[in-house]
Formats: structure tokens, C-alpha cells, sequence
């Protein structure tokens, strides 16, 4: 795919692709010097290690980025060389003439791209407004903190979130990103980024490393972290996700599904969820589960503190045991539906026994929702998930 053709009008996230578009061939085109000139050391093999690891790290990033960018035969003709890179390093059988022709087919592939898009470039940009792009109007404002060492993905992504009217921080190596979250975690809550997205493998300290670190500081453990990263073995995702990550996006991306990645994200993150049951290891296990998918929660073991934690917290959804000691979660409900603050909250009951009276006294009172134990974690989590959109939207039509 080339660049697109300059439209009568572009909405910005398409004026932004088409200028870092731009910027991406014009740097391709200036490193394949650098490439022919590796190729060429191949067969007199004389190349140094350094050299072996710059040709690598380009064709790494290029693969990563140029699909994104709108050049997907790019940027798997790119992966198929950094292998073949990667396999000389190794110093593999026959590994030396595999690459001269890997690099080869990529210089053959990029110049054709190169050329191909340079007329469509030439019309884009003589028609775009070199400028930072307009904030939009949001009703929600939203902030993000992002980490990256790929300063062309850097550009992308902050135009497109400003774009969308999200504040954001840029960082773009780890020692740097650990600078900022002592700022965040010193600072006030409200000057904290809702998302973090961090890439894995960056100069410093890496993308893992700094995810360890936010999850073990009391005061920004909570804001929820997306990996974006081009490794997507199974290892560092599992590693990402036990260390608190809600999600991962495998570079190259669409930039529209992390746009709406990050929106749901801190949708999830700005829904608070209370969770009231006796079961201490259950309730934590379901606290744990809602923070994986990036919600905030709150539990609560006695009914009889439930009320005061409902206006404390404020949540948007309460998982409500229906026989807590205390005070009973029919009766819980019968007092939240004559506060004037609390009553429209929605609540998902929760039983060992399926009682036919107290199903039906749990709906006569308000609940959305009957869940009986044993509980799926999962199910729990989608549905709350669909009952907080449902809140949502009624409370934007009102």
C-alpha cells in the first residue's frame, strides 16, 4: 500500500500518517547507503559486530513501524532480513549468502516503495499544514504517558492522541520514563497519566523493568499499563500480564485500534467497582481479576460498612453478596434505593443458594443482575463490563 492521495479534506489522524509517511521514506532511503554498504562487506566478510548490530536494529524498527505506516510488503520484507541478520550473528551454515540476498530483496523492495509513493507524497504535502495538530473537543479528558524508543511511532501516536483531545507525556528510553513516573508518583493524582503505554525493548532500563516498578509503588500501581512491542513471544507477553499489564498490541498496529484500545482502557480505568463479600480470598481474587482488565476496586467484607463505602468510593458497579453478616444484601439494596445519591447505582447480586424469593426481591429492589456461586471470574467481569457501558450511555442521554 502507498500513500494515500490527498482527499479534498483529511480528518487530522490521516494528516498526521501522511506526514510521518513521508518522514519514514525519506530516512529509509537515506539508511539503504548503509545497507548496500553491509551487503557488500558480506562477501568480503569484513564486517564488525557493531556493524552487524546497526543493520539489525534498523531492519528491526522498520519492521515494526512500516506497516503501521501504511507499508506492509515493507516491513515483512524487513523482518525476513533482520532474521536472516540475526542468523549471521548466530554464525550459522551458509548464514552470509542468505543475507546478501535478504538485504538485497529489501533494498529491491523499499527503493520500489520509495518511488512508487513519491509522486502521491509530493501532492500530500504541499497540501498539509506542517503544524502540531488542532485539539479536538473532548468530553472526556484523557492523558497518556508513553514510552518509546522509535521516535517516527513517538510522532504518530502523540499527534493521533492529540488528535483525539488526549493529553499526553513522551519519553523515549527507559531511564527517562523512570524520571517521569517519580514525578507522577510525587505529584498530585490529578497531573497522573490514565494510561501508560510502554514499549519492551528500549535504550535503558527496559519496558518489563519499568512495568515491575509502577506496580510496586503504592501511589501509581493503579493506572493501567498497555504493552506495545514487536516481541510477542509467549514469555514476555505472560511476563507483561503477571506483572500487572491490562493488554498488549504486537507492532505493526493499526493506529486506530490502539486509539480505541486506549479509550477502552481508560473507560475501565475510570470505573470503579465494589465488591462486597464476606469470601476475603474470593473477593480479592475477583478485585484482582477487575484490576487486570484495568478497572479500580474497592472490597468491603461487612454489610454493615457497605453504606458508608458506597459514598465514600462512589462506584459505578456493586458485586453485592446477598447474605453478607451485618446487614443482608436485600437490605442493603432496600436502603440504596431511598438514597437519593446511591440509588441509580447499578448492583450485581451474588448467592450460594438459588432462593426463588430472594431472585425475585433482588430485581423488585433494583439489581441489573443475579449471578449464583460458584462464580466464573470472567463472566463476573463481562458483565459488569456491559452494565457500566449501559450506565454510560443512559447517563449521557439524560
Amino acid at each position: 500500500m502507498g500513500i494515500t492521495p490527498m482527499n479534498d479534506k483529511l480528518d487530522g489522524l490521516e494528516v498526521s500518517l501522511q506526514i510521518i509517511r513521508k518522514r519514514f521514506l525519506d530516512r529509509v532511503e537515506v539508511w539503504l547507503k548503509t545497507a548496500s554498504d553491509f551487503k557488500l562487506k558480506i562477501t568480503e566478510n569484513s564486517w564488525t559486530d557493531a556493524q552487524l548490530d546497526e543493520v539489525y536494529m534498523q531492519l528491526h524498527k522498520i519492521a515494526g513501524s512500516a506497516q503501521t505506516f501504511g507499508f506492509p510488503e515493507l516491513s515483512d520484507c524487513a523482518r525476513t532480513a533482520e532474521l536472516a541478520v540475526e542468523r549471521l550473528s548466530w554464525g550459522k551454515l551458509n548464514a552470509g549468502e542468505r543475507c546478501f540476498l535478504e538485504i538485497e530483496s529489501f533494498i529491491v523492495v523499499a527503493t520500489s516503495v520509495i518511488v512508487s509513493s513519491r509522486n502521491n507524497v509530493a501532492d500530500v504535502v504541499r497540501n498539509i499544514e506542517l503544524s502540531e495538530p488542532s485539539l479536538t473537543v473532548s468530553t472526556e479528558k484523557l492523558s497518556v504517558f508513553l514510552v518509546d524508543d522509535d521516535d517516527l511511532l513517538r510522532d504518530l501516536l502523540t499527534r493521533s492522541l492529540l488528535n483525539d483531545g488526549v493529553q499526553t507525556w513522551v519519553e523515549s528510553d527507559g531511564n527517562a520514563a523512570m524520571l517521569r513516573l517519580k514525578e507522577f508518583s510525587s505529584g498530585l493524582p490529578r497531573n497522573r497519566p490514565d494510561v501508560i503505554i510502554l514499549d519492551v525493548h528500549m535504550p535503558g532500563v527496559n519496558g518489563l523493568e519499568i512495568l515491575k516498578y509502577i506496580k510496586n509503588d503504592e501511589r501509581i500501581k493503579d493506572i493501567p499499563v498497555l504493552i506495545v512491542t514487536r516481541d510477542t513471544s509467549e514469555s514476555i507477553i505472560m511476563e507483561g500480564i503477571s506483572h500487572g499489564a491490562v493488554d498488549y498490541i504486537s507492532k505493526p498496529f493499526d493506529i486506530r485500534c490502539l486509539q480505541a484500545k486506549i479509550q477502552e482502557i481508560a473507560r475501565a480505568h475510570r470505573t470503579k467497582i465494589l465488591i462486597a463479600d464476606s469470601d476475603t480470598f474470593l473477593s480479592r481474587a475477583m478485585s484482582r481479576r477487575f484490576q487486570q482488565a484495568g478497572f479500580s476496586t474497592q472490597e468491603v467484607q461487612d454489610g454493615g460498612r457497605i453504606l458508608d463505602a458506597i459514598l465514600d468510593y462512589k462506584p459505578n458497579v456493586i458485586i453485592l453478596e446477598a447474605s453478607l453478616p451485618g446487614l443482608d444484601g436485600i437490605s442493603i439494596l432496600h436502603k440504596m434505593k431511598s438514597g437519593k445519591d446511591i440509588k441509580d447505582i447499578p448492583v450485581i447480586m451474588m448467592s450460594s443458594n438459588y432462593d426463588s424469593e430472594t431472585v425475585l426481591q433482588s430485581f423488585q429492589f433494583g439489581a441489573q443482575d443475579f449471578i449464583l456461586k460458584p462464580i466464573d471470574l470472567e463472566e463476573v467481569v463481562a458483565r459488569s463490563k456491559g452494565i457500566a457501558r449501559r450506565q454510560r450511555l443512559q447517563d449521557y442521554l439524560e
